[in-house]
């Protein structure tokens, strides 16, 4: 669960610092754009633009999106739509492996890393 608000707050910063956020909300009230709501991290690295990831690791990423949606934020489905939309199996949710969970943030963190250092290139100049 840990991990997967971990990755959550990295693809986040992500499109933020990419500027995909926006900085008003869709009402045109300052808030919380509403791109960064929700918790499923396929969705969210396609907005990051870390298609990679969502190739090679979508399987680990809806599994970890699961984790952190109802194992720690919702104990109980928000919306009926929600039951009718399970499309992880239980029984593998805990079946993630430490090495792509490793893989995946690096990659997630060295993004992160690439647009701070273009953002410093591009002040300096």
């Amino acid at each position: 669960m840990l991990w997967a608000y971990c990755l959550e707050n990295l693809l986040k910063a992500v499109i933020v610092s990419r500027g995909l956020a926006g900085k008003k909300s869709e009402e045109g009230t300052i808030g919380l754009p509403k791109v960064l709501h929700g918790h499923d991290l396929v969705s969210l690295a396609k907005t990051a633009g870390i298609e990679y990831l969502v190739k090679d690791y979508s399987d680990v990423l809806a599994k970890l999106s699961h984790c952190s949606t109802w194992y720690g934020r919702y104990p109980v489905p928000l919306r009926p739509s929600d039951l009718e939309n399970e499309d992880v199996d239980f029984r593998t949710v805990t079946n993630v492996h430490v090495r792509d969970l490793d893989v995946i943030y690096t990659s997630i963190r060295s993004e992160l890393d690439r647009d701070a250092l273009s953002k410093e290139v591009e002040e300096s100049e």
